[in-house]
């Protein structure tokens, strides 16, 4: 029965977007400006929002053809593209099935009061509503947007850090595309995301060593050191924060918590915590102080 109930809405859509693409054939893309009061949120659960009301979607197929379409947002994305990225080898889908599917995604926008949304265009389907309105997008704009203008910048001219920081997600928040992870696409795009944001709160924390504010940068660099302590370059970074701030011994901890998670998967410390480790561990030479005749180190101060 429901086999059947299939096959008569995949009649019923099929003929629907035969008449929709050949009306807009000869059409340009729709403006997405029309859709501004609808939102697609990929980091976390995938959800819609319409008017600042959060939908969520039914079932995890719906979710991933939102993401999918989502992610190459105004673009038309292939039925063959759809069908190779939102179903597995294991459970392959049809065109058929993707007719269904994008005619249930379609009912979701349109019961939450947002229809026309979703173009079916000659070879597959676009989400038409702005970039800014995906959160992951926005975001990543953001972060870009950003690094270009430190690039171009002097550091004494630069925003201030607080508030560029209030733009790049919490390192070990919510991930992107949550409940998703069985699937290439989500999985790679997790991925990709994870490591923009990393690279971004580490410029952060360069610009904070730079100009001094130890202690900020130090508690960045904590919490992308605890997020990976294999990686090598957050681990340098904090070792330098700690040794700046005359906190040495915390230095040494990281380098010997940093060697130890890279031996269990049988690597060798890089050269940048190495250098570190060299500066922390150098012992200052010793002179005898004139009045007391007491060992002093070189650049201590002795009343």
């Amino acid at each position: 029965m429901c086999d059947d109930s299939s096959r008569m809405i995949a009649s019923g859509t099929a003929e629907s977007e035969r008449r929709s693409a050949g009306a807009q054939q000869d059409l340009p893309a729709a403006s997405p400006t029309r859709h501004r009061h609808v939102a697609v949120h990929l980091i976390g659960a995938v959800r819609i929002s319409v008017d600042g009301v959060v939908v969520p979607c039914r079932g995890v197929r719906e979710s991933a053809l939102l993401a999918r379409l989502a992610i190459d947002v105004g673009s038309t994305v292939t039925r063959d593209r759809l069908l190779d990225d939102v179903w597995t080898d294991s459970q392959p889908g049809t065109r058929n099935t993707l007719r269904v599917q994008m005619w249930r995604l379609r009912g979701l926008f349109e019961a939450a009061g947002a229809p026309d949304v979703i173009e079916t265009r000659q070879n597959g389907y676009a989400l038409v509503i702005d970039r800014a309105a995906v959160d992951v997008l926005a975001t990543t704009d953001r972060i870009n947007a950003s690094a270009v203008i430190d690039a171009n910048t002097n550091d004494g001219d630069l925003s201030d850090d607080d508030d560029a920081a209030a733009s790049i997600p919490t390192i070990g928040g919510e991930r992107l595309l949550e409940g998703l992870e069985d699937l290439d696409f989500a999985r790679n795009a997790a991925v990709r995301f994870d490591r923009l944001v990393v690279s971004a709160h580490q410029q952060r924390a360069r610009r904070l060593l730079t100009r001094n504010r130890l202690d900020d940068a130090i508690e960045v660099l904590t919490s992308l050191f605890e997020h990976d302590p294999m990686s090598s370059e957050p681990a340098a970074l904090l070792m330098q924060g700690y040794r700046l701030a005359g906190r040495r011994r915390d230095a040494l901890r990281v380098a010997h918590r940093h060697r130890a998670a890279l031996a269990e998967v049988g690597l060798l410390l890089g050269e940048a915590v190495l250098d570190e480790e060299r500066r922390c561990s150098r012992v200052r030479p010793t002179v005898r102080h004139w009045m007391t005749g007491r060992s002093v180190r070189v650049g201590c101060v002795t009343t």
